[in-house]
């Protein structure tokens, strides 16, 4: 069995509008979405078992996968030479 394709990756970043304009202009993806959850949101925090997230996202298209690109405002990421996590800024 062949893989076919991907649904979509993840991308933590501290910069949105630079890792969009990169994926975008640089290597032509395109902007499907972009919105934002402010602290406070319970199925933003549900969905990723975590507490008073807040954060802002844009989902990019190429092919047939999709980028979602987040920057979490809350809380705020762990240090890239901490152990893995969620909140870790990386793919």
């Amino acid at each position: 069995m062949a893989i076919t394709g991907l649904n979509h990756v993840g991308l933590s970043t501290p910069d949105i509008d630079r890792a969009n304009a990169f994926y975008r202009d640089g290597l032509g993806f395109s902007e499907i979405i972009s919105f934002a959850w402010p602290v406070g949101t319970p199925g933003a925090d549900a969905g990723l078992g975590l507490t008073d997230t807040a954060a802002s996202v844009t989902v990019l298209l190429t092919g047939n996968s999709y980028l979602e690109v987040l920057q979490f405002d809350s809380p705020r990421p762990i240090a890239f030479d901490s152990p893995p996590t969620l909140r870790r800024e990386g793919i």
